[in-house]
């Protein structure tokens, strides 16, 4: 269903002028071996469908998650969300991801 909604999504953005930025899900520490499970499926299905050439795609799990552990968020106040360098490390991905999409319909 969620893969369906993305798909519409990204369809609904483009059929309307918009280029959509597809991101990857973050991780969260108290993921179960399930849930981490499904949020690794739905990422690689995320970057898949980004590989079109209309649709810009932003790895915000690689932005935040723990190097040794990509299943873990680097640093987390609560165990469910990043730190402050995390979310900045978001945002400066997110603004390169967006500039260079610019750049690529400009051209």
């Amino acid at each position: 269903m969620i893969r369906n909604n993305l798909l519409a999504l990204y369809e609904k953005s483009l059929a309307a002028g918009i280029r959509p930025v597809a991101c990857t899900i973050l991780p969260y520490n108290t993921a179960s071996e399930g849930e981490r499970k499904s949020v690794r499926e739905l990422n690689t299905f995320i970057e898949q469908t980004a590989r079109r050439p209309e649709i810009a795609f932003c790895d915000t799990h690689g932005a935040v998650s723990d190097p040794n552990n990509p299943d873990r968020l680097q640093a987390s106040p609560d165990e469910y969300h990043p730190d402050v360098v995390g979310y900045r490390n978001i945002g400066t991905m997110l603004t390169r991801v967006i500039e260079n999409s610019l750049k690529s319909n400009a051209s």
